[in-house]
């Protein structure tokens, strides 16, 4: 079993919402659940895991995203753009909608969870579009998103940086994004931390065994002063390079300067040795004829 099936199987008791029967496992069922002020009906796997063994963790709605379905049942969307990340049945996404978005468009990786995500939308009435939307690949939707959705989307250390990324790629300036988690599973924490330092945290709260976050994406101005320090901060490093390449001349100058006087110290040195020796032979050679003459 894959580990996103064992996490979804730890899950079952909080998504399942249908009959404990076996054989209506692979059913779809059909429930309306109330966020805020809004009834919103859905269709879902009664269960993540059918007698077939087909995975349906996707066809389930699941603790994160109702809590994250009603801490946005009371906001106003208008005029917005909305994509929601592993949307799933895309409940938060129809909530988005029914609070008057602009435009709504609900992602997954997977065509037949956006089939049940469009599924839930005809339900109850909601302009909410469907994308394959692959972290992997972050084809289009750049900077797009007034206001981006996750729920459930960390369910490994891998998928945190992942969907980091995603967030940011889609995510306009000062946008901002909800994001739910269940508590406990590996790469949450790490997730968080790394939003930390992306983004600005404006609320967290608890909700049983899950955490709700409210991330502010940097603003337009934010963007360009940080723009601006780092063409300072480029410019001091130009400047630095400037003066070191200057340093760098003069040392060679200096260096050329005092090879050539040990050079020439080398060189009168050796001038030195060499009459030295020539004096020494001519000596010698001396000597010896004083003695041939005495001889």
């Amino acid at each position: 079993m894959s580990e996103l099936r064992a996490l979804m199987r730890e899950d079952d008791d909080t998504a399942s919402t249908g009959s404990e029967d076996p054989d209506a496992e692979d059913r779809a069922t059909v429930t309306t659940v109330t966020f805020g002020d809004l009834d919103i009906v859905t269709q879902e796997a009664t269960h993540a895991f059918g007698a077939s063994g087909a995975d349906q963790s996707g066809n389930v709605v699941w603790g994160a995203a109702r809590v994250l379905a009603e801490r946005i049942g009371g906001e106003r969307f208008a005029g917005a753009t909305v994509v929601e990340l592993g949307c799933g049945c895309a409940v938060p996404a129809v909530v988005a909608a029914r609070r008057g978005a602009a435009r709504v468009v609900a992602t997954d990786a997977s065509q037949a969870v956006l089939r049940r995500a469009a599924r839930t939308a005809s339900l109850n009435d909601a302009g909410v579009e469907t994308r394959v939307f692959d972290w992997d690949e972050l084809e289009g939707l750049r900077r797009e998103a007034d206001v981006v959705l996750c729920a459930d989307c960390v369910y490994s250390e891998g998928a945190a940086p992942l969907l980091q990324k995603a967030i940011l790629h889609i995510a306009k300036p000062g946008a901002s994004v909800y994001v739910c988690c269940k508590s406990g599973r590996r790469g949450v924490a790490a997730f968080w931390e790394s939003m930390a330092d992306a983004m600005e945290e404006v609320e967290a709260k608890e909700e049983g065994d899950h955490v709700l976050k409210v991330y502010r994406s940097k603003g337009r101005g934010q963007l360009l002063d940080e723009l601006a320090a780092k063409r300072g901060e480029l410019a001091d490093c130009r400047a630095c390079m400037v003066g070191l390449k200057d340093d760098l001349r003069t040392m060679a100058v200096t260096m050329e300067a005092d090879m050539q006087r040990l050079l020439g110290a080398l060189s009168a040195a050796a001038a030195g040795q060499a009459d030295a020796r020539i004096r020494a032979l001519e000596a010698e050679r001396r000597v010896a004829e004083l003695e041939a003459e005495a001889a």
